[in-house]
């Protein structure tokens, strides 16, 4: 709790160092902190110390350090971790199992992901939906959507998050009969009111050129958050429709939801593609002045193509510098 809550993870080793004997629980949440903030070989090391002073970690710390050598893709440290789970008999536990699964996907080893699935005494909708996941980062999205196969086979019903990555795979092929399958069987399971599966939908409509269809995905939301948003505006954009899509950003703004970095670079997009030298300069600038929100090295680059584009090549030459300076500051 206290790692959330520090302003870094020195503040947290720190307090830890100060505990005379902690426990499976305080060893967990440093472990987990340092992973939260980047710090993955570190968080590994803490592990191994734990381990060696006698300490056997429970579940949460074994899924915590698994997800860490996932985010990490470090193999070897997989490796000795499974076999870790192996000797403590830990590969019983559902949760441990699913974030192996997870850590070897997330390694690009698909073929050992399935063969501990194969090997697994009870499956879960987490077990594939993690696979099911990763293979879609990964670009494979047929091989994504032969899981749900592997689902009906064990009689595993989707759920919200395994029913939007399938989504995500089918928007990946352009799969337009396998969507509007999910779609109908969303609707049927009622699996259709959750947020990350109408959001799945408005993507899967969009990136399928249905811009319509993506549109009414999304009037059929009782609550649109950001990414139903960012969504909404992204295929506007993407499709030409420009002041439908900036109509969308003001739309959310008065419905009270707060823009993100993302939904700048997707404005930043539209006013590119539109034309709009002098509003997108203005939202440029609205950015950190209105919403606190800093530019990143995508927000500039988008405003080098706008002001490139328009013929204002002195404008356009101030920020090649800024990006340059960005670019330094990056590497030193």
């Amino acid at each position: 709790m206290y790692m959330k809550c520090s302003h870094g993870a020195k503040d947290g080793l720190r307090m830890f160092q100060g505990i005379q004997s902690p426990d499976v629980i305080s060893w967990t949440s440093l472990i987990a902190g340092l992973s939260e903030h980047g710090f993955h070989r570190d968080s590994f090391d803490l592990y191994m110390e734990m381990t060696a002073s006698g300490l056997q970690p429970n579940s949460v710390t074994l899924s915590t350090i698994l997800r860490s050598c996932r985010a990490a893709k470090s193999e070897s440290q997989l490796l000795k971790l499974h076999g870790h789970v192996i000797k403590t008999n830990a590969d019983h536990d559902i949760v441990v199992s699913n974030a192996l699964v997870d850590a070897y996907a997330g390694n690009e080893r698909v073929d050992e992901a399935w063969h501990l699935i194969r090997n697994m005494s009870q499956r879960d909708a987490l077990t594939y939906t993690g696979l099911a996941t990763r293979l879609n980062q990964m670009g494979h999205h047929e091989m994504a959507l032969q899981v749900i196969n592997h689902m009906f086979n064990d009689d595993i019903k989707m759920d919200g998050y395994s029913m939007a990555g399938f989504l995500s795979a089918s928007a990946g092929l352009n799969s337009l009969e396998t969507g509007m399958q999910l779609h109908s069987y969303s609707v049927k399971s009622g699996l259709s009111s959750f947020i990350s599966v109408s959001n799945g939908l408005v993507s899967f409509y969009g990136k399928c050129g249905l811009t319509h269809d993506a549109e009414r995905a999304f009037a059929e939301i009782s609550k649109p958050d950001i990414v139903s948003w960012n969504g909404l505006i992204s295929v506007l954009a993407s499709y030409g429709h420009i002041s439908s899509a900036l109509s969308a950003f003001d739309n959310m703004r008065l419905a009270g939801v707060k823009p993100d970095s993302l939904t700048f670079l997707l404005v930043l997009f539209t006013c590119t593609h539109g034309g709009l030298v002098d509003m997108g300069l203005e939202y440029f600038n609205s950015m950190e002045e209105m919403h606190g929100i800093e530019p990143q090295l995508d927000h500039y680059v988008c405003l080098f193509d706008l002001l490139g584009r328009a013929g204002r090549l002195e404008e356009a030459m101030e920020i090649l510098l800024q990006l340059i300076i960005i670019a330094v500051l990056a590497v030193s």
